[in-house]
């Protein structure tokens, strides 16, 4: 079968793991099956609303991920305050209707002073690896796999690594190589390419 070898590296990675607290957004060591979904649908344009596409791109997804470079686990600590008495005001009334909302991490607007009740400050922990670098062997199912290199070469949308401010420091699709399976790709001699980045 043929595999699509990538290479996944940055300064920051996020592979989200078990979330227990709205403050902490903890990291896996190893990248999920629905991180690599996340990731093609990203590049192929899906909207994140297309549930059932998503679904069904994950169904067909086959892969085995290789730790080629340990990181170091790290927290960053966010805060944010959502207040518009923190900012000069705007004589224009779009801009000023603008600076009172501000975006959640689930993709809806969240209005800043409602009622007095949003003026807070909002605490967040959240962990990545740095300077770690991982071989993903992909094969997607029903898929002419040049094809999706092609696409993780020129996204309909800029790639990230598991967060939108964890961006790829060197291209993701590197080549395609003929094994039994993604975990046999990874044994190959031929997946531990040179790294020119």
């Amino acid at each position: 079968m043929d595999i699509c070898i990538l290479r996944l590296q940055g300064a920051l990675m996020s592979f989200g793991g078990p979330v227990t607290s709205k403050s902490h957004r903890p990291t896996r060591a190893f990248p999920q099956l629905s991180m690599i979904t996340g990731l093609l649908a990203n590049a192929l344009g899906y909207d994140q609303s297309e549930f059932d596409r998503h679904d069904r791109l994950q169904e067909r997804i086959m892969y085995a991920v290789r730790e080629d470079v340990v990181g170091e686990e790290i927290t960053d600590y966010q805060t944010v305050r959502l207040n518009p008495e923190d900012r000069p005001q705007d004589p224009n009334p779009r801009r000023l209707e603008m600076q009172r909302q501000g975006w959640t991490t689930w993709s809806a607007v969240d209005e800043r002073n409602k009622d007095g009740e949003n003026a807070r400050r909002i605490v967040s922990e959240r962990d990545y690896w740095a300077g770690s670098k991982y071989t993903i062997a992909l094969h997607v199912e029903d898929a002419d796999q040049d094809q999706i290199m092609e696409v993780l070469r020129r996204p309909a949308r800029p790639l990230f690594i598991g967060r939108k401010c964890c961006l790829p420091s060197a291209p993701i699709a590197r080549f395609v190589m003929e094994a039994p399976s993604p975990e046999a790709a990874l044994r190959s001699e031929k997946s531990f390419f040179e790294d020119t980045s």
